[in-house]
């Protein structure tokens, strides 16, 4: 009879389901054992139908309220609010699709920081507005990253500064994006204006291209694996000479011989009265112009000049010489950590000046 006792067990806990009355405990036992278990496997079916329908109905609700518990923290929003990406975490979680833990009051639980989760939920009440990266450290930055990207909403919330850039790895661009940030100018998505690798690495090559930019980004990998971004607010068409001061132009070392620097360098001297980037037709972008040493009549060195000079296959650096425009690095006497040579020169694997991308889509490359 154990066979039957367990049948009636599972038509009582199937009817309750159901939420309508039960059998008698009578009724059931007089089905005898094989009719109560065809019985009991009925009702589990038409409770699992009826219990798949109100989940359905409430995945279909945009206007639900729901608490979603992350990481020991009770958030309250809209079910359309969480559901708003197709391809994300949340929209799978809260679809039915998938077995999802729940906390002792039934709210769905995430394992995850619940610090990090208020981004991600601010992005999700307002996708417009974007996600401003951490400007206080690259670890806080990668960690907001890879929040993003457990979610899977890495790519809609944080998407690439420079889109289809093959100088700047991803990380690279998250770090650029994170220092340039703050500069008054700098905003919104970028286009790309010459590559040197598929363009020509002549200067004619770049001053037809980018003269008449009102903003542009160059972004620079070097022979050696070092990798600079600058970015600069005014065109830089000009005749040899031609000098302009700015104080929103900016270097941004990513990467040097020992690895990931993240550095913003923002000039450190009056740019009314020295010369912070440079126009020259014979050479492609220069940043910074500046007497070695600080000693008037000292041989001129540039922070970074891009195809310079006779050898447009070349960049030479003077970032943390002495004198120079921008800021110089912590414990830096001269730009061997770019170079890895005295002289600061250095073969040029590629470079790449964006423009903004103004209402135009950003185009893949």
């Amino acid at each position: 009879m154990a066979g039957a006792d367990n049948a009636e067990a599972r038509c009582a806990s199937a009817f309750a389901a159901l939420g309508v009355p039960a059998l008698g405990d009578d009724a059931v036992r007089r089905l005898g054992r094989a009719d109560a278990v065809v019985l009991a496997k009925s009702l589990e079916a038409v409770a699992a139908k009826a219990k798949a329908g109100c989940a359905s109905a409430a995945a279909d609700d945009p206007d639900e309220v729901v608490e979603l518990n992350v990481g020991g923290t009770v958030f309250t929003t809209l079910r359309a609010t969480l559901v708003a990406f197709e391809s994300s975490r949340l929209e799978a979680m809260l679809s039915g699709r998938w077995r999802v833990p729940r906390d002792a009051a039934g709210r769905v639980f995430v394992d995850r920081d619940p610090a990090l989760f208020g981004r991600v939920l601010a992005f999700l009440r307002d996708p417009a507005a974007g996600v401003a990266l951490p400007a206080e450290s690259a670890a806080a930055c990668d960690e907001l990253v890879a929040e993003f990207e457990w979610y899977g909403l890495r790519e809609v919330a944080l998407p690439p500064l420079l889109p289809g850039s093959t100088v700047l790895t991803r990380q690279q661009g998250d770090d650029a994006a994170r220092l340039l940030a703050g500069l008054p100018r700098h905003e919104g998505r970028w286009r790309l204006m010459m590559r040197g690798s598929q363009d020509g690495f002549a200067p004619s090559v770049f001053h037809a291209a980018c003269d008449e930019l009102e903003e542009s980004i160059v972004a620079v990998r070097t022979a050696v694996g070092s990798v600079v971004v600058g970015y600069m607010d005014a065109p830089w068409g000009g005749s040899v000479g031609m000098n302009m001061a700015r104080s929103r132009c900016a270097l941004a070392v990513l990467e040097t011989l020992r690895g990931r620097a993240a550095l913003l360098l923002r000039p450190q001297v009056d740019p009314a009265k020295a010369c912070v980037v440079c126009q020259d037709p014979t050479f492609g972008p220069i940043f910074g112009l500046f007497a070695l040493g600080g000693a008037e009549g000292g041989p001129l060195r540039n922070d970074m000049a891009v195809m310079a000079g006779s050898d447009s296959t070349s960049v030479c650096f003077g970032i943390g010489c002495p004198g120079s425009m921008f800021e110089r690095p912590p414990g830096w006497t001269d730009a061997r950590l770019l170079s890895g040579s005295a002289s600061g020169c250095v073969g040029l694997e590629d470079v790449e000046v964006w423009a903004p991308a103004l209402d135009e889509p950003a185009a893949a490359e």
